[in-house]
């Protein structure tokens, strides 16, 4: 059977997710740390044999959740929270980023569960797909568009109150893979038996992969 190669994938992007994988790991590559890298295991190896911390036999994804009911119980007073819980009934609309925020300041990270309505979206691409094209006419005409569209989808994200995800549960996943070091209960241990499957997760995810392709002898 072939192998898959990530040697498809721009290495740009690979280099996103290696820094989304430093962030979460609290760790990072020195230049040319990884020129020997061959394949998608000895990435895995190499990203395991940076972390440093001890390995203690608990999961990470339950401690998340932990830290997201202390939080959600002491400053908005809710109980009975689940990890089915669903996060509209959480965060409603009309206080939806005030609220994130937050819980944002208790946690020490960002948890970028907002987007903009994707209709705004499409129209501001449009616009700047437009603004492009203009250059051929008038170029300042093109570039006041460019500038209005990327301002515009700028604003849209940041205010955007649209939830990406649904329920409690799944936002303490994203914890976990996103920033796994703060949230554990114990910053100074890790579970090393999680982190494979976390570094699986965030390439399928940021550059859009079947998990079945991420193989340990995927080539790179």
């Amino acid at each position: 059977m072939r192998n898959y190669k990530l040697e498809n994938i721009d290495i740009e992007d690979i280099e996103l997710v290696l820094q989304k994988i430093e962030d979460t790991f609290e760790f990072r590559f020195v230049s040319n740390e990884l020129i020997n890298v061959t394949n998608f295991g000895e990435l895995c190896d190499a990203i395991m044999n940076k972390i440093t911390l001890e390995h203690k036999e608990d999961c990470t994804t339950q401690q998340a959740f932990y830290k997201l009911n202390e939080i959600l119980t002491s400053e908005f007073g809710l109980d009975g929270i689940t990890p089915k819980t669903k996060l509209s009934k959480i965060f409603p609309k009309r206080e939806r980023l005030k609220l994130i925020r937050k819980v944002e300041r208790k946690l020490n990270f960002k948890l970028n569960i907002t987007e903009p309505k994707r209709i705004y979206t499409n129209l501001l691409l449009i616009f700047f797909c437009i603004s492009i094209f203009s250059f051929f006419y008038d170029y300042k005409i093109a570039l006041i568009g460019i500038g209005i569209s990327i301002f515009g989808i700028w604003i849209t994200h940041k205010l955007g109150k649209e939830l990406n995800l649904n329920t409690i549960g799944e936002l303490a996943e994203k914890m976990k893979r996103e920033n796994y070091i703060k949230s554990r209960r114990n910053p100074k241990y890790i579970n090393k038996n999680e982190i494979e499957q976390i570094i699986i997760d965030l390439f399928s995810i940021e550059l859009d992969l079947d998990k079945k392709e991420l193989t340990r002898s995927a080539l790179i």
